[in-house]
């Protein structure tokens, strides 16, 4: 039987004064995945990743983390910037893990430019399962 997703989303949609940023997006996300969110400019992949981090709530759809619904942002997660907010002498890598070091207690990772993780990275791997904007 596998595990249950750590993060799920279900058909979620979001609507901006009467335009559709994101419809129709499902995907699950396990203990110890990389996900990649890739897609120029604008295809809403931000907007999926603060949706996911309950700081947007979505227009339709449901997204579940550790099996509860997430209503409100979720506690103990991290999200990482895009430039030009991110700190050029450090890593990729070292940027993203940059508020689990001054925490230490997380349980998610998002970043905008679309890493999703459950625990802090001890090496880079190479992604699985891109979801396509």
């Amino acid at each position: 039987m596998p595990a249950s997703p750590v993060v799920s989303a279900e058909a979620i949609g979001k609507r901006f004064d009467g335009r559709q940023a994101i419809e129709g997006l499902s995907f699950e996300v396990h203990d110890g995945e990389f996900v990649t969110i890739v897609g120029p400019s604008g295809c809403g992949k931000s907007t999926t990743l603060r949706i996911v981090s309950g700081l947007e709530p979505p227009t339709s759809g449901t997204v579940r983390a550790h099996g509860a619904q997430v209503t409100k942002p979720i506690q103990n997660a991290a999200m990482v910037f895009q430039s030009p907010v991110l700190l050029p002498w450090r890593r990729t890598v070292e940027n993203i893990l940059l508020s689990a070091e001054a925490d230490g207690n997380f349980k998610f990772y998002f970043s905008l430019g679309g890493f999703f993780r459950t625990r802090p990275m001890r090496s880079i791997s190479q992604p699985t399962d891109p979801v396509m904007c």
